[in-house]
């Protein structure tokens, strides 16, 4: 049973070290979102300075893993990232109000 306990504890630990050290960077995220907009826009293609520039980025960090979002206008688009790769939490694109004027 002691045994079988120090394996377990072992594998938990290096489970979490390998989370940690693979955790994706800001700039990956970045980079992941500049890819999904190339392929969206057929080929047209963006750097992370143009990224930077034209939208917002927030990045939560959970040690393990991180979520990262990108908002341009009323378009958001959340991603997960874990074991060094991204995984898709949604998007959604806000409908904006506009104001009738009556003359």
């Amino acid at each position: 049973m002691k045994k079988y306990l120090r394996i377990t504890s072992f594998l938990f630990i290096a489970m979490l070290l390998t989370l940690f050290v693979t955790n994706p960077s800001e700039e990956a995220f970045l980079q992941k979102v500049a890819e999904d907009y190339g392929t969206m826009h057929h080929g047209l293609t963006l750097n992370t300075q143009q990224l930077a520039e034209m939208g917002e980025s927030y990045y939560t960090s959970y040690m393990i893993m991180g979520v990262y979002t990108y908002q341009f206008g009323s378009i958001t688009v959340s991603y997960l990232g874990v074991f060094g790769s991204f995984i898709k939490l949604g998007s959604n694109q806000r409908k904006q109000k506009e104001e009738l004027r009556t003359v």
